[in-house]
């Protein structure tokens, strides 16, 4: 992740161009984190499109669940800490990527927990707020450490 100067605070996804490529890139705080390259400019801005609509499928995923962890026994609130998480891997299902009906709202740690046999997503979810070393865990899931 990387700072990039002027850029406006309502602006979450923008391509940047460098060495010959298109890095669609997503804003993470104060930062910008890169998803994914390419060789177009074209490719990048379908990437941006898709990037949107899966922003605000996220945003009314969370709406439906009212902000709150569905997993049960969890009441997290913390809209820093909720994720959107498909019930069907995107990968698997890409009709049923963008329908509300097929994600669920849940918190860090339980976003973690579905991804657990994927290291790579685990690490990357854990990472991203600091939690990759065990240092914090859930409150309620003793046995969360990476």
């Amino acid at each position: 992740m990387f700072p990039l100067a002027k850029t406006p605070a309502r602006v979450k996804v923008r391509i940047w161009e460098n060495c010959g490529y298109f890095y669609v890139l997503r804003r993470f705080g104060e930062c910008w984190e890169s998803i994914s390259r390419h060789k177009t400019r074209d490719r990048a801005a379908t990437r941006v499109e898709l990037e949107m609509q899966l922003m605000d499928w996220a945003e009314d995923v969370k709406m439906r669940a009212h902000y709150t962890c569905e997993v049960p026994g969890c009441w997290e609130r913390d809209k820093a800490l909720l994720h959107a998480h498909h019930k069907k891997p995107k990968s698997t299902n890409p009709e049923d990527m963008l329908d509300p009906e097929n994600g669920e709202c849940v918190c860090i740690w339980h976003h973690a927990v579905r991804h657990w046999a994927n290291k790579v997503v685990r690490n990357m979810i854990l990472a991203k707020l600091g939690f990759i070393e065990g240092v914090r865990k859930h409150p309620e899931d003793k046995k969360l450490v990476a």
